[in-house]
């Protein structure tokens, strides 16, 4: 190791050369006068501070360099008073005489000389780097490393530059300047306003900056950071670190490195471009140069420890031209970028400090073997211009050199061969994506969806009146007046709308048993030959079929309204959405599930391999309800055919009318894709004939959906011929609406989502919620939140009310529409009756409406009953109805317990955000499915559907669902069958009795079946090998 250097006649004579390269070379000795006069600008914010006047003396003859301790090669010299190269040489021996502050104490590199020979090798490629004598306005497109005036605006621009690349760190800054704008006065005007950033959350910040790499991280240490130093300024309030400037360099570095994210780094590239101190930042270009070039040792070093080392090893004088230097030859140069390698391009052109390096490490090629230095030539600058087109352009494209750091050092050889043969490796991905895409257009194009058309209802088209129920004369009237005491007439179903009461064409004839025999005995015959087709086959009518109900949802939606007399934006969550979704799911997913699944083997049967396969059952069959008259009838035809069954659906008689439009739908969709209409048949019967279909023995599978007392004929019928049924029926889903902070606070969001969850389709929805649990802290405030809402709702036929008669009303959209039928008002109001009787408080409705318009419509006013405990009987019973029930609960425990209070577990839901109360809650509410800050969401995403306890057993929807309705056959066959078969060994070989020797009469069968249980289930190895052993003496 060299000693120590001393004052000697090389530093000075180095500091000579250090002066002499700081000069404009070309400029007149009138200017160089002028600006030693007038030093620098007074916009400068450390113009007080680091300061050395400039002048340019004349030139003089050039001398050569040999008596120089290094091969400086020739130079320019210039006249200097004597004294100015006296102050240059005592700040060369101050820096070593500093030596004893860095991490390597013994390692005496960089020397004074070493740092002006590497600076004018350098120089002479890419020009001086002299610090500006002003520092520039604030850009708003690049971020930049701190060169800007104010220096919090330095500092945020720097910590955006760290960690990623020129143009990522210039689209967040962009971000920034467009969603907050610019300070157009005060400290740090012309840049981003930093006072609206620290106000603004870090989710908006994130968002700003998202773009730039680790926003995460960044967005919270800048809203840390303007917090901070805005609680600093205390009552001035303003963001300002300009008082960094009255410090020293150490007191300022202690001072930025203390704010969140900043580091030694980002803090010396502040305290290097804005605040103007010799500072010599080290980022990942200068580091891996400085190692090269041996300034550093070779391990156990750092950016941080290097960064110690250097300020105290490089002159102050220098600091800032080399680390200027370093970054822009790091970037340019050939053969000292991050990623290069001796097939780079432009590697021949050799490099200015190809003499002092030695490239090691992740690097190729390049040794201090290289050719002797020499003064670079014209040519050579030439040759490097693109290097200061690159500086010039003030921000960098994403290079390989960015990626360095995170890559792991033998992945950096494949690095680099991809980055030569990208153009090769891109035409040969586009050649290959070309292709794929190619074969999926082609291989689609046999399941594309086909265009087809069916008679559309004259009553679903716009303009349709329709025969009102005061019209209704004779059988007609009488048919009519019987359906609403619950009475059916055995020959004809009147169908009219809930909501206004005109009636729906003429009539249906009720099914009898040997229309349903006929139904059946059609869709079996069909299904022999469905059962043949391929999912590719099945997608393509379940995809004609997505379409048209795409395309045709005004039609669907209008016809719903009217046989069920829910609204149009009721029909289009509960008809449309959740139909379209299960089509595309099954479409999407379908074949995956019924794919043949493998099984894995055991010890014993290692040469078998076992699946299960998903087979058709054969006929399949539906009973629906009437709430959800189009989604209830399609979606078991849906999984029914798509696992290659026929169908025979037996919709609602409530809904009759619209089911005949339905089934022509799907029946289109069949024949329009080639198939039977055959395979989908829909039978309306009564519910004397109903027994018949359901204990049907060519019936395979049966779904229900309906009430618990039905459920319970539709099972003991079913049972006659050991039809397998799942049941989804009725529920009382609870609502919990916890009381953390958030919850509380966007309670008007969770009223939101309950008001819908209440009042869907007039309260007649299977997963309603039918009872609200809110604890102590959110309770009133939820209470004053949905009262004004309930009050305000508007009921009334959505179909008529959109289109009035009178031309001087303007159209109307209500709320709420109709319920099915007024058998249930006498039981609602008693209930409601019952529970005021009990200590409920009944704050709005609570009994039928007499619409004024519409005096045959079946309308029950929207009820908020609050103050509701467990023990009244509304509290233990399916409403179906439009009823906010209001519960109160006084911890979490209490409320999971009535939660599961009632005979129905069917859906249910949990608001709130704090983890551990919200997981106890999903855990321990007993229901079938679950939603978490929602209502209903699981259904929305084909999870399977269903529940437990009085609510029901099985599933429908996802794969549990398409899997409920085929043959799930368990299959295992040989793995090797050439090889090896199950071959009956003699010992246990009928007749088991072969003699009367020990071993012949029997005990040597069993000792060896024995051996046969212990070496395929012992616990111990020792175990299995005894086992082998009993086996094997016994064969």
């Amino acid at each position: 190791m060299e000693p120590r250097i001393t004052r000697s006649r090389a530093a000075k004579q180095a500091a000579l050369l250090a002066n002499s390269l700081q000069q404009a070379k070309d400029s007149s000795v009138k200017r160089a006068s002028s600006d030693l006069e007038n030093g620098l600008s007074e916009d400068s914010p450390s113009s007080n501070k680091n300061n050395n006047s400039r002048s340019t003396p004349k030139r003089r003859k050039i001398e050569p360099a040999g008596e120089f301790p290094h091969n400086l090669g020739t130079y320019t010299g210039l006249l200097q008073p004597e004294e100015k190269v006296d102050k240059l040489a005592l700040d060369i021996q101050r820096t070593v005489n500093k030596t004893s502050t860095t991490p390597f104490p013994e390692w005496l590199r960089p020397t004074p000389e070493e740092c002006e020979e590497v600076a004018s090798l350098l120089s002479s490629v890419h020009g001086p780097a002299d610090r500006p004598a002003t520092i520039p306005a604030p850009s708003l497109t690049v971020t930049g490393c701190g060169e800007v005036p104010t220096v919090l605006d330095a500092l945020v621009r720097t910590l955006l530059s760290g960690a990623t690349s020129g143009n990522n760190s210039a689209l967040a800054f962009d971000g920034l300047v467009q969603k907050f704008g610019i300070l157009q006065d005060g400290i740090g005007k012309g840049s981003v306003d930093w006072n609206a950033v620290r106000q603004a959350s870090v989710e908006d910040i994130f968002d700003a900056i998202k773009s730039g790499g680790l926003a995460n991280i960044k967005s919270k240490n800048i809203k840390a950071i303007l917090d901070e130093v805005y609680k600093e300024n205390g009552e001035k309030g303003v963001l300002s670190l300009n008082h960094l400037h009255d410090l020293d360099t150490k007191e300022a570095m202690v001072e930025l490195t203390k704010y969140p994210g900043i580091g030694p780094k980002t803090a010396a590239c502040v305290l290097l471009f804005c605040l103007q101190r010799p500072c010599f930042a080290v980022d990942t270009h200068i580091f891996r140069i400085c190692k090269w070039l041996g300034w550093v040792p070779p391990t156990k070093v750092t950016e941080v420890t290097a960064y110690s080392h250097l300020e105290v090893r490089i002159p102050d004088h220098l600091k800032y031209s080399l680390h200027q230097l370093f970054i822009w030859h790091g970037k340019s140069c050939p053969r000292c970028r991050a990623i290069t390698g001796e097939g780079s391009a432009g590697w021949d052109q050799g490099c200015v400090i190809d003499h002092l390096v030695t490239r090691s490490g992740k690097k190729k090629g390049g040794t201090s073997a290289s050719p002797p230095p020499r003064v670079c030539t014209t040519m050579d600058q030439l040759s490097y211009k693109w290097g200061q087109y690159y500086r010039k352009a003030l921000h960098d494209p994403v290079v390989p050199e960015a990626l360095t750091p995170y890559v792991p050092p033998a992945l950096l050889p494949l690095v680099f061969t991809l980055r030569d043969q990208i153009a090769g490796i891109s035409v040969a991905l586009a050649s290959v994506a070309a292709v794929y895409l190619g074969c999926v257009y082609l291989l689609g194009q046999r399941e594309a969806a086909v265009t087809f058309n069916v008679p559309i209802p004259p009553e679903v088209r716009a303009n349709w009146t329709g025969k009102k129920w005061e019209d209704a004369q004779g059988e007609e009237k009488k048919v009519l007046e019987g359906q609403l005491r619950g009475s059916w007439s055995d020959k004809v179903i009147m169908s009219y709308c809930p909501a206004d009461g005109r009636i729906l064409g003429n009539g249906i004839k009720p099914a009898t048993t040997e229309d349903v025999d006929r139904a059946i005995q059609a869709a079996k015959k069909a299904q022999v030959e469905w059962s043949g087709t391929s999912f590719a086959d099945r997608r393509k009518v379940l995809k004609t079929l997505l379409k048209y109900v795409l395309d045709h949802q005004d039609d669907l939606v209008t016809a719903c309204c009217l046989d069920s007399g829910k609204t149009k934006v009721d029909a289009s969550f509960g008809e449309i959405l959740v139909t379209a979704e299960k089509l595309k799911w099954t479409i999407d997913h379908g074949e995956k599930a019924l794919a043949p699944e493998s099984r894995p083997t055991n010890f014993l049967m290692m040469y078998k391999k076992n699946m299960v396969t998903y087979e058709p059952l054969g006929v399949v069959s539906a009973c629906v309800s009437w709430n959800y008259p189009f989604h209830n009838f399609i979606g078991p035809i849906i999984s029914g055919i798509f696992a290659g069954n026929g169908v025979v659906v037996k919709p609602s008689e409530q809904t009759a009318w619209s089911s005949a439009f339905f089934l022509e739908v799907v029946r289109g969709a069949l024949s329009a894709c080639g198939h039977s209409r055959d395979l989908v048949q829909s039978v309306v019967c009564l519910p004397k004939v109903a027994d018949f279909l359901t204990s049907h023995p060519d019936i395979s599978q049966l779904t229900f959906i309906g009430s618990k007392p039905v459920a319970h004929k539709v099972c003991e019928s079913a049972a006659k011929a050991l039809i397998p049924v799942t049941v989804e029926l009725g529920g009382k889903d609870p609502s919990l609406i916890l009381d953390d902070a958030r919850t509380v606070s966007e309670v008007s969001s969770v009223a939101s989502l309950l008001m819908r969850g209440v009042f869907q389709s007039a309260g007649q929805n299977c997963i309603g919620v039918e009872r609200v649990v809110a604890l102590p802290g959110v309770y009133d405030k939820l209470l004053a939140e949905v009262s004004t809402r309930i009050e305000a709702l508007r009921l009334g036929s959505v179909l008529l009310e959109s289109r009035p008669v009178d031309p001087q009303q303007k159209p109307d959209t209500p709320d709420m529409g109709a319920v099915i039928s007024p058998a249930s008002f006498d039981r609602l109001e008693s209930l409601i009756d019952d529970a005021v009787r009990h200590g409920a408080r009944l704050v709005c409705g609570g009994k039928r409406y007499n619409h004024p318009k519409y005096p045959h419509g079946h309308y029950f006013a929207p009820t908020l009953l609050a103050d509701v405990t467990p023990s009244m009987q509304i509290a233990q019973t399916e409403l179906f109805a439009p009823v906010f029930l209001l519960m109160r609960a006084d911890s979490v425990p209490h409320a999971i317990a009535i939660a599961n209070s009632t005979i129905y577990a069917l859906g249910a839901s949990v608001f709130g955000y704090d983890g551990i109360d919200v997981a106890s809650c999903v855990s321990n509410i007993k229901a079938g499915m679950v939603s978490v800050n929602d209502f209903g969401s699981y259904y929305a995403v084909q999870l399977p559907f269903g529940g437990v306890k009085g609510s029901g057993y099985g599933r429908f929807a996802g794969e549990e669902g398409l899997r409920g309705v085929c043959n799930l056959k368990s299959v295992c066959v040989d793995r090797f069958p050439r090889l090896m078969a199950t071959r009956i060994p003699p010992r246990v070989d009928y007749p088991i009795y072969k003699g009367e020797g020990d071993r012949q009469n029997g005990t040597g069968a069993w000792e060896m079946c024995k051996g046969v249980v212990e070496t395929g289930y012992q616990l111990t190895l020792a175990g299995r090998f005894k086992g082998i052993i009993r086996l094997l003496t016994n064969m």
